[in-house]
């Protein structure tokens, strides 16, 4: 997930900078107005998506499943249980 929130982040910048950079040439701004103002908007957005898997990276340290996993807890489960006994399923 991580490395989707990268390459999504990555293209949204070159996208958004050429747009603006687009943009700033139809409304004739000079052209290093054109470019600075392509950078700054690429880089808001890159750092925008560092910020997104900032929070999604804390979002799975902290706070992730609360249950604990339920299948991981199972197997566990089986593996503990003596060679001889069944499982019987309700």
């Amino acid at each position: 997930m991580k490395e989707l929130v990268d390459i999504v982040s990555v293209y949204l910048a070159l996208a958004l900078g050429a747009a603006a950079f687009w943009w700033g040439l139809f409304r004739n701004y000079p052209l290093e107005d054109c470019l600075v103002r392509a950078l700054a908007a690429m880089a808001a957005v890159y750092a925008a998506g560092l910020l997104a898997r900032l929070v999604m990276a804390l979002f799975l340290a902290f706070g992730g499943r609360k249950n604990g996993g339920g299948k991981a807890s199972t197997e566990g489960a089986a593996r503990d249980r003596a060679e001889g006994e069944e499982v019987r399923e309700a």
